[in-house]
C-alpha cells in the first residue's frame, strides 16, 4: 500500500511540476523583483506586449490621480506624468522636459501650483519636481534624507508648502525661488493606536517578509530563489536523456545529473515549510478568501515592527479646511485632524463613509466645511457640521455610476464644484459637467512599468484579457497546486530517506 502511495505521489509531483513549471517559476522570479522595486524602477514594458486590458484609455487605471484647474488652464497628473491644457480641456500636451521618462518613476500622485513664482510642483513615486513655466523645464528638488520616496500629497498653507510622504511631513517657505525643506513634528494621538490588525494584513506581511523588516524580505527573496532553483533542477532532471542518468558530456564540460537530482530532493525538503507558508499566505490574501478573513483580527504584537516605538499610520492624502483652519490627514487607520502648526498631536475623527482597504485616493475640501472623499469604495461628500453624508450629483447616463459605484482615483474640481471623477475602470466620467473631457490620445500610449507588470502578473490580473471572469480562480488554484507539489515532493524525500 505504501509503495502504491509513493508511486502515486511521485507521479503527481512530476507531472504537476512539469505542467505548471512556467507558472511556478514566474511566481518565484516576480515575487523577488517585486520586493525590490528600486532595482527595476527604470525599466518599462513595451506597449506591444502589454495586454489590452491593462492599457490606458480615457484616464482609467490611475492615469489621472490629481488635477488643478486655474481659469482656462487644466493640469492633470497620474501614471502618464503631467499634462497641461490652456483651452479649458479641449487640447492637452504633455510637459515632460526634465521629467523622469521611466513609467514607474514618472507616476505622479499630487500637484501644487505656485502662482507667485509661476511654477508647478509635482510629487511623484520617485520624489519632488518643480516645473518653471519660464524655462519650461522640470527640476528635481531634494526634501529629506531619502529624496526618492513616494510623495502622497502637497498642500499650500500660509505661504508654506507641506509635503507628505507615507510616514513623514516636510515643509518649505514659498517666498524663495529655491525652497528648503525641513521635517515637521507630525504626531498622531497615541490613544488612537489600534491594539489589533486584520489577519489579512498579517498574511500580507508574512508573504513579502516585511513582518521582520529588511531581514524578512531578504529571507523571502532567498526562498523565492530556492523555488526557482527547484523548478530549474526538476526540469533538468526530467529533460536530459535517461541514458545519461549520472552525467552528460558536452564538449570538454561535464554536467553531473546525480548532483542535480540529489540537491533537488534535499534543498526542496529543507525549504518545504518556508515555501509552503509563503504560498499559502499568498492564496489567503486573494479572492475568494480575503473578504471572509478580513473580519478576523490578530494582536498587534504579532506585527513586531508596528507594535514598537511611536505610532505612525500610513498616510494616503491630506487637505487644509480653510473655514476652520484645520489640517486633515487620511491614513490607512482612518482620518485625523489638528492644527496646521503641528503643535499638538492629530486626533482621530469618526467619518462614516465606506472606505477601501487600499486607501484614500480623493481627499478635497469643498465650501461650507464639506470634505470630498473617494476610494475604491465610492465617492462621498461628508458634511463636517452635521456629521452626515451628502448626496452626490446623480449620473443619468450610467445606472451603475448613479448608484455611486465608483472606484475613484482622482477628481477634477472647478468653481468649488466636482466636475469630473476619474474611475479606475471607466476613466473620466462627468459629474456636474455637461460635456465629456477630451483627453489626448497620446495618454493611452503610456507604457507600463516592469514593476506594475510583474505585480499584475503575480496577482493573476494580467490574464484577465484571456480568462475573463474566471481570472480570480488562477491564484487559489495555482497556490494549491504549488502546495500539493511541495507536499508530494516532501513525501517522496521522506520515502527515499527511509529506504
Amino acid at each position: 500500500m505504501l509503495t502504491v502511495l509513493f508511486k502515486l505521489s511521485r507521479s503527481l509531483h512530476k507531472y504537476s511540476g512539469l505542467i505548471f513549471f512556467v507558472y511556478f517559476l514566474l511566481m518565484a522570479i516576480s515575487g523577488v523583483l517585486l520586493n525590490h522595486p528600486k532595482l527595476i524602477r527604470k525599466v518599462s514594458v513595451p506597449l506591444q506586449i502589454t495586454p489590452a486590458s491593462h492599457t490606458l484609455s480615457n484616464g482609467n487605471r490611475m492615469a489621472i490621480r490629481e488635477s488643478i484647474v486655474d481659469g482656462d488652464s487644466i493640469y492633470l497628473a497620474g501614471r502618464g506624468g503631467v499634462w497641461q491644457s490652456n483651452d479649458n480641456g479641449l487640447n492637452f500636451v504633455k510637459i515632460d522636459t526634465g521629467f523622469p521618462s521611466a513609467s514607474y518613476v514618472q507616476d505622479t500622485f499630487c500637484l501644487s501650483l505656485d502662482k507667485k513664482y509661476n511654477r508647478l510642483f509635482a510629487g511623484t513615486r520617485n520624489g519632488l519636481y518643480v516645473y518653471n513655466f519660464t524655462t519650461e523645464k522640470w527640476v528635481n528638488i531634494p526634501f529629506g534624507a531619502t529624496d526618492n520616496e513616494p510623495i502622497m500629497d502637497l498642500l499650500q498653507i500660509n505661504n508654506r508648502l507641506l509635503l507628505f510622504t507615507q510616514q513623514h511631513c516636510y515643509s518649505a517657505a514659498l517666498e524663495t525661488q529655491d525652497p528648503r525643506f525641513s521635517i515637521e513634528p507630525l504626531r498622531f494621538d497615541a490613544q488612537s493606536r489600534p491594539q489589533s490588525a486584520r489577519i489579512t494584513h498579517f498574511f500580507l506581511k508574512v508573504h513579502d517578509g516585511s513582518i521582520l523588516g529588511i531581514a524578512g524580505r531578504l529571507f523571502v527573496d532567498t526562498t523565492g530563489l530556492v523555488l526557482a532553483f527547484l523548478c530549474v533542477t526538476g526540469l533538468t532532471v526530467w529533460w536530459l536523456p535517461r541514458y545519461a542518468k549520472n552525467s552528460i558530456r558536452h564538449g570538454n564540460r561535464r554536467f553531473n545529473l546525480k548532483w542535480c537530482y540529489r540537491n533537488h530532493l534535499h534543498v526542496g525538503a529543507y525549504a518545504f515549510a518556508f515555501i509552503s507558508i509563503i504560498a499559502l499566505s499568498g492564496v489567503l490574501i486573494r479572492p475568494p478568501f480575503v473578504k471572509p478573513l478580513a473580519i478576523f483580527q490578530v494582536p498587534l504584537w504579532t506585527l513586531p515592527l508596528e507594535s514598537r516605538g511611536a505610532w505612525q499610520p500610513r498616510i494616503d492624502k491630506a487637505l487644509f479646511e480653510p473655514e476652520s483652519e484645520t489640517l486633515w490627514v487620511a491614513t490607512r487607520h482612518g482620518f485625523f485632524s489638528g492644527q496646521a502648526d503641528f503643535s499638538q498631536p492629530l486626533q482621530k475623527q469618526i467619518i462614516n463613509v465606506p472606505h477601501s482597504g487600499m486607501g484614500t485616493n480623493v481627499f478635497e475640501a469643498l465650501p461650507k466645511q464639506q470634505l470630498l472623499i473617494g476610494s475604491f469604495s465610492g465617492l462621498y461628500i461628508w458634511d463636517l457640521p452635521d456629521h452626515q453624508i451628502l448626496p452626490l450629483p446623480q449620473h443619468k447616463k450610467d445606472a451603475q455610476l448613479a448608484k455611486n459605484n465608483y472606484r475613484a482615483t482622482g477628481i477634477i474640481i472647478k468653481d468649488d464644484s466636482p466636475q469630473y471623477v476619474a474611475d479606475y475602470r471607466r476613466g473620466v466620467v462627468p459629474l456636474t459637467a455637461t460635456h465629456p473631457l477630451q483627453l489626448p490620445p497620446q495618454m493611452a500610449m503610456t507604457s507600463m512599468s516592469l514593476w506594475h507588470f510583474l505585480f499584475e502578473l503575480h496577482n493573476g490580473r494580467i490574464f484577465r484579457q484571456w480568462l475573463g471572469p474566471a481570472t480570480w480562480l488562477l491564484i487559489p488554484l495555482g497556490g494549491f497546486l504549488m502546495l500539493s507539489n511541495l507536499i508530494t515532493g516532501f513525501y517522496d524525500w521522506l520515502w527515499r530517506s527511509r529506504k
